[in-house]
């Protein structure tokens, strides 16, 4: 039982879950209250390509290369500098922490060996022999914007998908129209990528909406309050102000209940509840701060390099349940945190002795060995992509998450990294309890939880009806010959539901549509069909359970009558032997007994779709992003969407027509607020919106600003 006040970070919902869940999950918690969803990963898609044309990697590891950065001064508000916090009796939190419910070691190639330069540090992998001589791409530009000229000469602007890997796993982005505008109307030239972009025009903005209860907001212990409607992250801008978070957010992910940021100059920031060290940085036990005053504001994550002779420069972070997650400019990986298992924590590495929560960052174990050029997070695991096309998985895998078998007694050996029999993979992604690659032909494998069908392998596949996966199975549908060469670009999932984004900016959603996760209105006619087929079922199963209730209330009555005839022959039982003997009928029992029967019988399909369907969007879609029941989305005009279940709203749509708070919506809707453009709706304009990340119960835009006009914080 965990200790009043100070509760675990646990954030899953048990929202909508069948018998059949429930078993999988039985250890999970006693707790009958909603609790807090978890978290999610992100899957964005800004990329690049030209028409069939493919980008050379050796052009873009050389306007990738980073210079070499100094280090930074310590954030004068670290917890290293107590004295900047006004010492303050602690305020208390607005509601309680929810318990969480209880849902080869291979040799680096010589190509790929790290070296050192004169300083014991490792050179920049752009500058490596093994880049010019693999056909993967392993990090992303740390501009979102760029030029290249096509075969006819022609300046062509791009974006970069942070997470595409290969060059095969881009596609062509036009510049919208409004970009285009801002530009000419800003006198800003086309945007090189031999220089950052004049900060004053082309500023990054963090906005965020949802929860702060717990922290996630990083607003401070004064403003915990929920946010409605996107706003301006005021304390970002305070840094931004101050020099101390350089450049602006360059790319951020959200976890259960707390956040990652990276800035211009590869810092990483954290906030949000730290209970199982997920912020990567002490906030307990310093003297004149409290601890809710280090969790509820943007600090920088230290410790991330090895030594004080080299930096390390981060471009990409994942954030899980009580994981984090780091991979350098250098294909460094740093992780901390912990890992919990049905049963509670779990641990971190898995070694006798060791703590079973990682406070600060650290080398994950023979990953070392290897390049990362990608992570992804579930709620309790990790996928790591290396250069080479290889992935690794470690955590909890007791839905199969993993890919590989983990025995129930020895479920610590799922915390040691292990590589997966799939090759040439240049893309992984993530749902809750479910993971996803995607290999150099674009073909998709899916394994782990797949009870309402998130896994969205097809029909005609004998894993399609299972209810765990254990291994990476195909995922026909979503081939590029299923979408005239289209590839799947990301990939991302919630609870029981899943998102792909395609090269050509179509989404396409998979999994449980009970409370909107897919996005497809309930009269799109997968959803139709599927209602008319549970229809069906509950007429089966009302006919199940009163035929079988029927058949067990007469055996018993057989039964009854055996013993009063047993009785009166023999004459001689005692009022004790007749009363212990007698037989009895527990109406209750036999109930509950025959609708488990009918439950394992699966006689009422689940409210889920097991193929994906396309969601309709009016513009290419560029970025994804989904919650435990709630979705993110950006177009290229830089629109951002969100639907799904809310109940802390994380939707950011604000109240309806009534007044009251919109907690679900079918289909993606468009965002708007003081802050955000919102399609010229109010006028403003300010930011369009580039980046979504959605968490457990709040939500996150990078948007950017190409005009000099006044930022409304208000939303």
């Amino acid at each position: 039982m965990p200790p009043k006040g100070r509760q675990p970070n646990r954030s899953t919902k048990a929202l909508g879950k069948t018998d059949e869940e429930r078993q999988l999950n039985k250890a999970k918690s006693n707790d009958k209250k909603l609790n807090k969803p978890a978290s999610k990963t992100t899957a964005t898609a800004n990329t690049i390509s030209s028409s069939e044309m493919f980008i050379d990697p050796i052009l873009q590891a050389e306007t990738l290369a980073i210079s070499t950065i100094s280090p930074t001064k310590p954030s004068s508000l670290s917890p290293q500098s107590p004295s900047s916090f006004h010492k303050k009796p602690s305020t208390p939190r607005k509601r309680g922490r929810p318990p969480k419910l209880e849902d080869q070691n291979i040799q680096p190639s010589k190509k790929n060996k790290h070296t050192q330069n004169g300083h014991g540090a490792l050179k920049p992998l752009f500058n490596s022999l093994s880049i010019r001589g693999t056909a993967f791409n392993p990090l992303p530009a740390p501009d979102p914007l760029f030029n290249i000229f096509n075969n006819d000469g022609d300046q062509e602007q791009f974006h970069i998908n942070p997470r595409s890997t290969h060059k095969l796993n881009r596609f062509n982005f036009n510049r919208p129209d409004w970009l285009s505008k801002l530009l000419s109307d800003s006198k800003v030239d086309d945007v090189d990528i031999s220089k950052k972009p004049d900060s004053k025009k082309m500023d990054r903005f963090l906005l965020m909406f949802g929860s702060g209860d717990m922290g996630q907001m990083g607003l401070g212990v004064e403003k915990l309050e929920d946010i409605k409607k996107p706003v301006i992250h005021e304390l970002i801008e305070s840094l931004k102000a101050g020099s101390e978070l350089s450049a602006g957010p360059e790319t951020v992910s959200c976890g259960g209940m707390h956040t990652l940021l990276v800035d211009g100059k590869g810092q990483v920031w954290s906030w949000g509840i730290n209970d199982n060290a997920a912020l990567g940085r002490k906030t307990e036990g310093i003297e004149g701060v409290e601890q809710e005053e280090l969790e509820s504001r943007p600090l920088r994550v230290e410790k991330l390099s090895e030594d004080d002779q080299s930096i390390f420069r981060a471009v990409r972070v994942e954030a899980g349940d009580s994981v984090s997650v780091a991979v350098s400019d250098r294909g460094e990986l740093r992780a901390w945190g912990s890992f919990r298992s049905n049963d509670g924590i779990l641990g971190f590495d898995g070694k006798v002795g060791s703590s079973t929560k990682q406070l600060v960052p650290t080398p994950v174990g023979n990953l070392t060995k290897h390049h990362i050029s990608q992570v992804a997070c579930g709620y309790d695991h990790v996928l790591a992509l290396t250069t080479d096309g290889h992935v690794y998985s470690w955590g909890n895998g007791q839905q199969n998450q993993l890919g590989r078998k983990i025995i129930e007694r020895r479920k610590k050996n799922g915390l040691v990294p292990e590589r997966l029999s799939l090759k040439k993979i240049v893309l992984v992604g993530s749902g809750g309890s479910h993971s996803f690659a995607v290999n150099e032909a674009g073909e998709v494998f899916g394994w782990g939880l797949n009870t309402r069908g998130q896994l969205g392998i097809s029909e005609d596949n004998k894993s399609s009806e299972e209810e765990i996966v254990s291994v990476p199975t195909l995922i026909s549908s979503m081939s590029p010959s299923n979408h005239n060469g289209s590839r799947v670009v990301a990939i991302h999932g919630g609870d029981f539901h899943t998102l792909f984004l395609l090269s050509n900016g179509q989404v396409w959603g998979v999994g449980s549509y009970e409370n909107g996760e897919v996005g497809l209105p309930k009269t799109h006619p997968a959803i139709v069909d599927v209602e008319r087929q549970r229809l069906e079922g509950l007429k089966k199963k009302q006919d199940f359970l009163g035929t079988n209730l029927k058949k067990r209330r007469e055996k018993f009555e057989a039964e009854l009558k055996k013993f009063e005839a047993r009785v009166e022959k023999d004459g001689d039982w005692s009022k004790e032997e007749i009363v212990s003997e007698r037989p009895i009928w527990d109406e209750m029992t036999e109930s509950m007994e025959v609708e488990q029967e009918a439950a394992n019988l699966r006689l009422v399909p689940g409210q889920s779709i097991n193929r994906p369907i396309r969601l309709d969007f009016s513009k290419e879609v560029i970025d994804i992003s989904c919650g435990a029941r709630h979705n993110l989305a950006v177009d290229a005009d830089g629109n951002a969407y969100s639907w799904g279940l809310g109940q802390s709203n994380e939707l950011g749509l604000g109240k309806d027509e009534d007044g009251e708070d919109i907690e679900m919506v079918e289909t993606p809707k468009l965002l708007k607020s003081k802050a955000l453009s919102a399609n010229g709706v109010n006028g403003l304009g300010q930011i369009k919106v580039l980046k979504c990340e959605a968490g457990g119960t709040h939500s996150v835009l990078i948007g950017v600003s190409l005009i000099n006009s006044k930022i409304v914080v208000n939303g």
